[in-house]
């Protein structure tokens, strides 16, 4: 029985050795190339329920990632918050993204801004037009508006109060990584499961990206992320919470979570 015991410790202690060579060989400090970002990545698929959406899934070399393409101005697309109003009273309690599909009809949706240990919003939040989180300025945020043609997706940079006097929902996010078609630098590289949002030129495209982090999976930078969204068209892009809040959601076609962790901000999109 002992010696049982003994091979079946040997065998696991090897697996869980190879394990972590093999994530501790991709998580380098060395920034993927956009040929090994993107090599041989999949078309877009188009999702069966809708003209406007469209997936595609990355798993090579211990990078893994999902994007979302959303066309805004294809047909109606309506966007989703959380927290949010409800009979005039806010609904705010962290919950899972499957609560959060259940409880709006999204057909896709994403965790966006970060927040306190506590469950409180860190940047701006407005849930059809009611602002229920204020502003960080240290942050960036994406924001729409409704004009004539539909929605517009924006990108402000530092979260200013002057960005949202017209907006009809925004969601606070991390920092800006692409703007105006061009990369930003940062001081600090590291390596983590990522949720990331960029727009088209004209805002009238919206992609959203799911960065994956584990065994075998090394996570991306935030340079990465904008390499990624800068080669499938954005020209703007921020992140949102990432890490273990990480969690994107594709009806039928993605269903990604770092964790069962409950979080306090998602934005959906109901077609």
């Amino acid at each position: 029985m002992d010696k049982a015991k003994n091979i079946a410790f040997r065998i696991f202690f090897s697996a869980a050795m190879l394990a972590l060579l093999t994530t501790c060989a991709t998580n380098g400090k060395t920034q993927a190339t956009a040929e090994e970002l993107l090599h041989d990545a999949p078309k877009w698929e188009k999702a069966s329920w809708t003209d406007s959406a469209y997936a595609l899934k990355f798993d090579k070399a211990g990078i893994r990632y999902s994007c979302v393409k959303i066309d805004l101005a294809a047909e109606p697309v309506s966007i989703q918050a959380y927290p949010r109003k409800e009979g005039g009273k806010e609904v705010s309690k962290p919950i899972r993204i499957k609560k959060f599909v259940e409880m709006t009809g999204a057909k896709i949706a994403i965790n966006t801004t970060p927040y306190t240990k506590g469950g409180k919003a860190i940047g701006i939040h407005i849930d059809r037009g009611d602002k229920l989180s204020a502003e960080a300025k240290r942050y960036s945020a994406l924001y729409f508006e409704r004009g004539e043609n539909g929605l517009k997706a924006k990108i402000s940079e530092n979260q200013s109060a002057d960005d949202f006097s017209e907006a009809e929902f925004a969601f606070g996010g991390f920092f800006t990584i692409l703007k105006d078609g061009e990369k930003r630098s940062f001081a600090h590289t590291s390596y983590d499961a990522r949720s990331a949002a960029g727009i088209s030129a004209d805002g009238k495209t919206l992609y959203l990206l799911s960065v994956e982090k584990g065994f075998f999976k090394r996570g991306l930078s935030y340079p990465e992320c904008a390499e990624i969204l800068l080669a499938l068209g954005a020209d703007d892009a921020i992140e949102f919470d990432g890490g273990s809040s990480t969690s994107l959601f594709m009806d039928g076609m993605i269903d990604i979570s770092e964790s069962p962790r409950k979080n306090a901000a998602y934005m959906g999109l109901t077609f």
